[in-house]
């Protein structure tokens, strides 16, 4: 009968529904809790510190002007009378990192963790260390100078260099960047219009003052390099159809569309 089969149908639906909640529910041991403690040069411990688990400098807000300040991101919180700051974060095979600054911004501290190191709850301490300021300039001779826009993916490795996460983003500004960070390990992702990327590799020792990349001199892409030019000339290795393969001569003063597309 119809309706039997309508009836049939729902009942069936409504006997899968309580598996599928059941399967998205968090496990317990998918969430662990991250407890740390800033300590200030005395080792004594610090109120009033700002953490976040990703920051800005001014080039990232545009036009905005932070005066050279560092901008909590995301994950913003600020440390107790004891000094401490608590989270809780899902367990991954990619570290998860902090950065804590104090508030005139001349003293900080890093804190990469493996999540998967710990049986349980985390608690760890670090101390606060002057900060060192990264600056550098972004050149392309064949785009006659600064590209437009660029910015640096700043990522922190963990303890075995095996790992990374992305802790800063510093953009460019007026054809230049710069930022302060605590000391330790740092990848950096340098990338902008026109562009192909760079990265370095770099470790900011206690009290360095100043890391100066001085003036990072890029690679154009293959579009900047050959823009303005007449196309090169291909062979396709196959198309749709009957007959001899074109060439970019066949399509010679005739309105062409191409169709890219591709997979990554």
């Amino acid at each position: 009968m119809p309706g039997m089969k309508t009836r049939i149908a729902i009942v069936a639906l409504l006997l899968l529904v309580p598996s599928l909640n059941a399967d998205a529910e968090d496990k317990p041991d998918e969430w662990v809790s991250i407890s740390i403690e800033v300590l200030d040069a005395e080792y004594e411990p610090a109120a009033g510190i700002t953490v976040a688990g990703l920051w800005g400098c001014d080039g990232y807000f545009g036009d905005e002007d932070h005066d050279g300040q560092m901008i909590a991101l995301r994950g913003k919180s600020v440390t107790n009378a004891e000094g401490l700051f608590s989270t809780r974060v899902r367990r991954s095979d990619r570290p998860v990192a902090f950065m804590a600054y104090n508030e005139d911004q001349t003293q900080g501290a890093l804190a990469v963790i493996d999540t998967n190191a710990y049986g349980g709850n985390i608690s760890i301490d670090v101390t606060l260390e002057p900060l060192i300021t990264i600056k550098g300039e972004f050149h392309c001779e064949t785009i006659g100078g600064a590209p437009q826009w660029a910015t640096n993916y700043v990522y922190a490795y963990n303890s075995s260099a095996s790992a990374n996460v992305r802790v800063a983003t510093c953009a460019l500004k007026e054809g230049a960047f710069e930022c302060k960070l605590p000391p330790g390990d740092y990848g950096i992702s340098h990338f902008g219009k026109e562009l192909i990327t760079r990265w370095s590799d770099i470790t900011l020792e206690e009290d360095a003052g100043v890391h100066d990349f001085g003036k990072l001199e890029f690679e154009p892409t293959a579009i900047a390099a050959n823009y303005g030019k007449p196309l090169p000339g291909f062979e396709p290795s196959g198309v749709y159809g009957e007959g001899e393969l074109p060439t970019l001569e066949t399509f010679t003063g005739r309105w062409t569309f191409l169709i890219y597309f591709a997979y990554w």
